[in-house]
């Protein structure tokens, strides 16, 4: 048995500085062109901040062996966050326990040539996150304008009738409480290694970036503890390794991981909220339990209109016409509205996975690499600007509705704007990340040990159905909003394939 116990302090923080000074600027004209004006209306502008974030700790950790066959191990830390207010959400406890059998060792399995090592573990844990932005919880002043203030009572006190700003919220650490069970092995004398884990973790009070639906008194977004979020799933990783008698040497390796999400429940004020905004009044997600997070909220589309007399014998949205597409009445009330939009997948996908492959032979060796994702959903944001006439590809020119009977798929040049399952694609793809092929000058060349030459080539190619240039967007946007626009393609940049050649020398 042997325990530790100490604590830990540290300090960081995000800073910014900028000086712009604006020579010869003109009162009235030219404001937006400083290299053509004449005036001398000189401007200098200082701007500096420094935020600080704090973390302070204390922490113990225990653990038992019993005659390298059983263990057990238990951990507890009290953490304190600048992120939080000094009070009872400033400090947090975050206890876990883990036990492993290594079965490897018992008397029945010491000599087994087939099962080399084996393990049964599992463990519990509360973890905790802070990473909320930095200043979420200031509370902007009400301008006091008196446009929008009223007077209500006998005192006849000035009541804003809105804050611009967000409200100092109390909010505490995000607590994941985690449960898992896995093995670890290897197999046929070291050659067969891996390990299989099943895991499930509930965040019982979710940091999301929120605003009320109705009787908000503020008119920005803001952090709250919103919504439990559940995570379960399996991940398997394998690998095989061998050296064949002619000294060939080579290793195959792959692993898979299946999630399911889930938000379990979201609190009253915000069940319900919308988000990725489309920059155009349309959007494309909704926040609702027993759905995933960030999952895609939109019409169903079932084919385009082709003449007015249809469009007037069947429900429709206003101001639609011949070449629009046309949705489905949903609840079949005869009207076209959010109670017809339905949800459609996440862009969390539900797999992912990713393989390896490293050869050698004499002096030559080789490496292969790669990885997949498979199970989400990709907005094709491109393709809805482009349907409006602008910036159009020659694939959708040629396959748009041009008149009756023309096309029951795509829209024609004029169409409506709403978000719909037609923009809404597969995201699966595998990527072949790198590829890299070398040869060993070893002991050829004097007071050199080895020397190396080597070609690379990543990112050599992509398997995808997606229309776009790249499926592969970003986790999370820029505003840290995982029911934004996270999953939209906003003229996404796509990975660069890119080719090396290099020299290793070893002395």
């Amino acid at each position: 048995m042997n325990a530790v116990a100490g604590v830990s302090a540290e300090k960081k923080g995000i800073g910014t500085y900028s000086n712009v000074t604006v020579y010869d600027v003109p009162d009235k004209e030219q404001y937006w062109a400083e290299n053509h004006a004449t005036g001398s209306y000189d401007r200098n502008y200082e701007q500096k901040n420094y935020t600080p974030r704090a973390l302070a700790s204390y922490f113990g950790r225990v653990q038992y062996n019993f005659d390298n066959k059983y263990y057990v191990t238990g951990i507890i830390r009290r953490d304190g966050s600048s992120a939080f207010k000094q009070n009872k959400e400033f400090w947090g406890t975050f206890p876990s326990v883990s036990v492993a059998w290594n079965i490897s060792n018992e008397d029945f399995l010491k000599d087994s040539q087939t099962i080399n090592f084996l393990k049964l573990r599992g463990g519990w844990g509360r973890l905790r996150n802070d990473e909320v932005p930095f200043n979420q919880t200031n509370i902007y002043q009400g301008n006091g304008s008196t446009n929008y203030n009223y007077v209500f009572g006998p005192g006849q006190d000035l009541i804003f009738g809105a804050y611009i700003g967000t409200p100092a919220k109390n909010i505490s650490w995000e607590i994941v409480e985690e449960l898992s069970v896995g093995i670890d092995f290897t197999l046929f004398n070291n050659k067969l290694s891996g390990n299989v884990d099943y895991y499930k973790k509930n965040t019982k009070n979710a940091i999301l970036n929120v605003k009320p639906l109705l009787n908000s008194a503020y008119s920005d977004k803001f952090y709250d503890h919103a919504a439990e979020i559940e995570n379960k799933g399996f991940e398997i990783a394998l690998n095989w390794q061998n050296t064949t008698p002619s000294g060939f040497r080579y290793s195959i390796g792959g692993n898979f991981n299946y999630n399911k999400n889930e938000v379990l429940n979201v609190e009253d004020a915000y069940a319900g909220m919308t988000g990725g905004s489309l920059g155009n009044g349309q959007i494309v997600k909704r926040l609702e339990a027993g759905q995933a997070l960030g999952s895609f909220w939109l019409y169903e589309v079932e084919g385009v209109w082709q003449t007015q007399d249809e469009i007037n014998n069947n429900a429709h949205i206003s101001n639609a016409k011949p070449g629009h597409l046309r949705y489905k009445d949903q609840n079949g009330d005869g009207i076209i509205n959010d109670l017809d939009k339905k949800f459609m997948g996440t862009y969390i996908p539900k797999f992912n996975y990713g393989i390896n492959i490293s050869m050698e032979y004499k002096n030559v060796d080789l490496n292969i690499s790669g990885y997949g994702v498979g199970g989400n959903k990709v907005y094709n944001g491109i393709k809805n600007t482009r349907l409006g006439g602008e910036n159009i590809s020659v694939d959708m020119f040629n396959a748009r509705w041009t008149g009756a009977g023309t096309s029951n798929t795509n829209p024609g040049a004029e169409r409506g704007q709403e978000a719909s399952s037609y923009y809404l694609e597969k995201g699966d793809y595998f990527r072949l990340s790198n590829v890299t092929l070398g040869y060993n000058f070893r002991d050829k060349i004097d007071f050199i040990k080895n020397l190396r030459i080597y070609a690379s080539a990543q990112n050599l190619f992509i398997i995808t159905k997606y229309s776009g240039f790249t499926p592969e967007l970003n986790a999370y946007n820029n505003e840290g909003d995982p029911y934004g626009t996270t999953g939209v393609d906003f003229s996404a940049y796509p990975n660069m394939r890119t080719f090396l050649v290099g020299l290793n020398v070893e002395f």
